[in-house]
């Protein structure tokens, strides 16, 4: 009797507008959100704190939590782009030798992690923003195999300065996941 007098003041929609507002609370209400990775493995990233410590830095100007249970790992995807594919440390005129305030060593994948995610551009900004692909610089100073970088040009000097050493689009997002995941030391 109590819907029918509902139907007839609402309409024959009244009972579902109810059913329906009333599962979306219970959705919101139980809803989880789900965590990326392990932050009791969190063993890097900049900041380089304990396991389960966030890094500063993300898009939304709060604290990055760092997936060490990120798919692209530094050591084997991140770095063999850099030393090898873009040749960052061996080319004469780059940061093998010194060039741009940045210094790398050749096939030294704890110091390039740690000279990359410390580096600081002239005026002071990070060149990586852990979280955040957008606010990292490194990404949009990139030249790439096919020219086009989606993340615009951010430097008067593109690298690496020989083409035939840039790497590939596959290759920026991979590196461009890694910074998403973090820029952890992994």
């Amino acid at each position: 009797m109590v819907v029918r007098r509902a139907q007839r003041k609402t309409g024959s929609r009244g009972p579902v507008l109810v059913l329906v507002g009333l599962s979306a609370l219970w959705g919101c209400a139980s809803e989880e959100i789900p965590r990326y990775g392990d932050p009791q493995r969190v063993g890097g990233g900049i900041g380089g704190g304990a396991a389960g410590s966030t890094a500063s830095g993300g898009g939304t100007g709060g604290a990055c939590e760092v997936d060490t249970g990120c798919a692209v790992k530094f050591s084997t995807d991140v770095f063999p782009i850099l030393d090898g594919k873009a040749k960052c440390a061996t080319v004469s005129g780059c940061h093998g030798d010194s060039k741009g305030g940045l210094s790398l060593t050749a096939g030294d994948i704890p110091g390039y992690y740690s000279a990359l995610t410390a580096f600081k551009l002239k005026d002071g900004s990070p060149n990586i923003v852990p979280c955040d692909p957008a606010g990292s610089k490194m990404l949009c100073n990139l030249k790439l195999e096919s020219g086009t970088n989606p993340h615009g040009m951010c430097g008067s000097l593109l690298m690496p300065l020989n083409p035939a050493d840039a790497p590939t689009l596959d290759q920026l997002t991979i590196i461009e996941e890694w910074i998403t995941c973090g820029a952890p030391n992994n």
